[in-house]
């Protein structure tokens, strides 16, 4: 079945997605342009909690309801970095085609198989580089050599089984936590992104801006390296208007401009902030019109931002 000819999407974002209508509209052209031939990669940076595994959950289920086949993955650890094994090793690795649609920010869930299902392929490639030990010590040199050509062979094999796989069906492939990721999983990435533009594949990549601006993070050289090869949307805190709509949409009744000024200001204008909050207020008596919210105190750091 060809999907060149798919129109854009008329699907509508959940709540967690208040205030988020440029992100989700950039996201839907991105998907439509590899849908047409026009792959690429973007990234989706942002605190803990600002919603950007929200926003890769909303364009998989776009693109599951579009016919579009969708892949997810995740580091297995929280250790950015650990031995290069090479993919189809994350346990988390899934593909689904025309899933059902994901639950509050996650990928879609059933039907679900592993990665190495849907591409016959994909188990010929190698777990890991693979260097040939020579029978005599070799120079230091030539074993860099030897490593980085393997290297290469790995890198454009991942990317041939994803160019071609995408060939019959436009694919997108979903990579959360990549400040997590190991440096090799990162030059990975990095050398996909540059053979995207004429692939009907869009990878969509989020990680936490906090944790990846270290001096030495894998992250910080990618986006160095990709440049225009990479579109990167930095997602903010939600103003007082997306606040308050987020608001009544948890909980079902009027929310006063004050109400949501206070928790605006509680929060630091986090998404997820704003979700527990709402919660803990609407269980009180009176729920969220009879709560009274303190101010936060001077000097109390929200994620990821400098001292207040």
């Amino acid at each position: 079945m060809d999907h060149r000819g798919d129109t854009a999407s008329t699907r509508t974002a959940g709540p967690a997605l208040v205030g988020r209508d440029a992100a989700v509209a950039g996201l839907r052209r991105a998907l439509q342009d590899a849908i047409d031939g026009h792959g690429g990669l973007v990234l989706l940076a942002g605190e803990p909690g600002i919603g950007k595994t929200a926003l890769a959950a909303e364009a998989a289920a776009d693109a599951a309801d579009r016919g579009v086949t969708v892949l997810c993955g995740e580091p297995t650890g929280r250790v950015r970095e650990r031995p290069a094994s090479g993919p189809g090793s994350r346990s988390s690795e899934r593909c689904w085609r025309r899933g059902a649609p994901p639950g509050p920010g996650r990928c879609p869930r059933p039907p679900q198989r592993s990665w190495p299902g849907c591409f016959p392929s994909w188990r010929r490639l190698p777990s890991r580089p693979a260097v040939r030990r020579p029978r005599r010590p070799a120079a230091p040199a030539l074993r860099e050599r030897a490593a980085d050509q393997a290297r290469f062979d790995l890198f454009d094999a991942v990317t041939r089984l994803l160019v071609d796989g995408a060939a019959e069906r436009p694919m997108l492939v979903v990579l959360d936590d990549l400040h997590w990721a190991d440096a090799d999983s990162v030059r990975l990435l990095g050398f996909l992104a540059r053979q995207l533009a004429r692939s009907r594949v869009l990878v969509v990549g989020a990680y936490r801006e906090v944790e990846a601006a270290a001096p030495d993070h894998p992250l910080r050289r990618l986006l160095a390296e990709v440049g225009g090869a990479a579109g990167v949307v930095p997602l903010e805190g939600l103003d007082r208007v997306a606040v308050e709509q987020l608001l009544r949409r948890l909980t079902g009744g009027e929310v006063t401009a004050a109400a949501a000024g206070a928790v605006h200001e509680r929060t630091g204008s986090n998404p997820f902030f704003v979700h527990q909050l709402a919660r803990l207020l609407a269980a009180q008596p009176g729920g969220l019109a009879a709560a009274r919210i303190a101010p936060v105190p001077a000097g109390v750091r929200i994620p990821g931002r400098s001292s207040r």
